[in-house]
């Protein structure tokens, strides 16, 4: 989130810098022209006044356009607007209606245009024009820039907030469902029954899953084992109740040591050690 709002700022940033500029040069060219229209339908006739003359001039200030000032062929100043009037124009909308307390005018950046205002191939006066002559000192390339960099502030600390709460919850549900795994391998270390429970994350799910199946194949190596030891023991204990009773006979003295019947106690031995074996 930090990488993708760093570079959409500086593109952005980029794309101010290359365009902004060219946006404020046709703006102003457009209201250069219709402020020597106007002078020229105003200087040709009589009827409009001195006020109207400077309330209409006074629509034209907007940035770059601070000040502008119209005479008539004589050098006579009709109209003078600006300075303190640019100040609380109206600059691109509500956001940037009034510039802010303190704000002064730097001299420096700007300069005069002096246009002649003519009619049929008669002078009829002169109009000075005082512009930013750096686009990107203009009020509105300032407060575009200054908006654009709070915007980014304020989306990089939105964004950080909602990641860091998505964190939290993803952590918190992993946590859960491997505290869920970790039990359910408890109680199969025990030998416990025990059921599967699904879980929202894939993974968790194949852990859980492996852990059943092998679950599974514990409890019939044990079943099998079980089996295979019941028979050896019924096998084992044959002979050796066939032994014993054979040498409790011996010794009540009812059966007579003979080689028959060494011959069967050594068969009984014999598969005794064939038993043994088979364990092994």
């Amino acid at each position: 989130t930090v990488l993708v709002i760093t570079v959409n700022t500086l593109i952005l940033t980029f794309l101010t810098d290359r365009y902004f500029a060219d946006y404020l040069k046709e703006s102003y060219e457009l209201h250069v022209s219709e402020i020597i229209d106007y002078a020229t339908a105003a200087l040709s006739s009589e009827e409009i006044s001195l006020r109207q003359m400077a309330i209409e001039l006074e629509s034209h200030l907007n940035d770059p356009i601070v000040e502008i000032k119209l005479y008539d062929k004589n050098g006579n100043l009709l109209a003078d607007v600006g300075r303190e009037n640019f100040l609380d124009m109206p600059m691109m909308g509500s956001r940037f209606s009034r510039m802010p307390m303190g704000r002064t005018i730097d001299l420096s950046t700007q300069e005069t245009r002096q246009f002649e205002i003519e009619s049929d191939g008669q002078i009829l006066g002169i109009v000075n024009i005082t512009i930013h002559n750096i686009a990107e000192n203009s009020f509105v390339a300032q407060k575009f820039k200054s908006a654009l960099l709070v915007n980014s502030v304020a989306s990089f600390g939105i964004t950080i907030v909602i990641a860091v709460l998505i964190g939290i919850y993803v952590s918190k549900k992993m946590s859960t469902s491997l505290k869920e795994t970790e039990q359910l391998a408890t109680e199969i270390q025990m030998g416990n029954d025990v059921g599967y429970v699904s879980s929202d994350i894939k993974e968790i799910n194949a852990i859980r899953e492996s852990l059943l199946e092998l679950n599974a194949r514990l409890r019939l190596k044990q079943k099998t084992r079980k089996t295979l030891v019941d028979q050896l023991v019924h096998q084992t204990r044959t002979p050796l109740t066939i032994l014993q009773s054979h040498l409790e006979a011996i010794q009540d003295g009812i059966i007579e040591v003979s080689d028959d019947e060494l011959k069967v106690c050594q068969n009984q031995i014999n598969d005794i050690k064939s038993i043994i074996t088979n364990m092994s």
